[in-house]
């Protein structure tokens, strides 16, 4: 007879949905628990070594929860309590994820599965909370996102805080560039201040140029002072905030240099 894997995940979902007692090597740690299903790991108690990864699996489990309810029970009492009181403890959370449907238990070692984790589980009992349970588990079983427009918000939000340092870099290469051949002279030096004391209007700017931008692993291209060369030359870009004079040093500072 073929062994059943048990933890087979299709995104953050376990796929068979096993049952804790299934599912780990000790079912008797999860008093009251043993009958419900493994759902899904919780994603910020796993090390990641690719951020779009991590923000899929996070937006991921942020639509799982709201599909859920939005309510999920921690079954953890506080560790130093005596072994009476402990139980006690437990029985009262267990108690009372059995109203919501939805528990997390913060550690739990899983047969075939990589290391210990926080585990999203959903009681069988309650139909509507395994009714969206299916209905997510069938989503991702074809596309990779259940809300692609919050895993967008993510990565536009990580592209937002990375341009600036990219700016910043471009502008001082620049400035390296021009020490090494022939100097910089202090109109220059007041175009480069003037870049870098702008990023935060000119950066945004050269962005609607660029040919791509990944913000999750801060490629892009081409690179953003071409690209505000460029936006100096289209006829859609607003230039209305700037002085012609300092646009005019600036193009004529880059020109030939990116």
């Amino acid at each position: 007879m073929a062994r059943t894997n048990h933890t087979e995940t299709t995104g953050i979902m376990f796929t068979n949905l096993p049952t804790v007692a299934d599912a780990t090597y000790s079912p008797d740690d999860y008093e009251g628990l043993q009958s419900w299903h493994v759902v899904a790991y919780v994603p910020s108690t796993l090390r990641y070594y690719e951020d779009d990864v991590e923000a899929m699996d996070e937006t991921n489990y942020d639509a799982l929860i709201d599909a859920l309810g939005g309510t999920v029970v921690r079954v953890e009492p506080t560790w130093n309590l005596r072994p009476d009181a402990y139980a006690a403890a437990w029985d009262a959370l267990v108690a009372e994820a059995k109203t919501v449907g939805v528990a997390m238990v913060p550690r739990m070692s899983l047969r075939d599965w990589h290391s210990s984790a926080a585990l999203l589980l959903v009681d069988p009992a309650n139909e509507d909370r395994m009714d969206a349970v299916r209905d997510c588990l069938d989503s991702l079983s074809d596309y990779p996102f259940l809300d692609e427009d919050a895993y967008s918000r993510r990565e536009s939000a990580a592209w937002d805080e990375y341009l600036p340092m990219a700016w910043r870099d471009e502008v001082r290469d620049v400035c390296s560039a021009m020490n090494r051949e022939d100097g910089m002279n202090e109109e220059d030096d007041a175009v480069a201040d003037f870049l870098l004391d702008h990023a935060d209007d000119l950066a945004p700017i050269a962005c609607g140029e660029l040919h791509y931008w990944y913000g999750f692993s801060g490629e892009y291209g081409p690179s953003l002072l071409s690209s505000l060369v460029a936006a100096m030359d289209s006829s859609y870009a607003r230039w209305d905030a700037f002085n012609a004079d300092d646009l005019d040093r600036v193009r004529n500072f880059l020109r030939g240099r990116v």
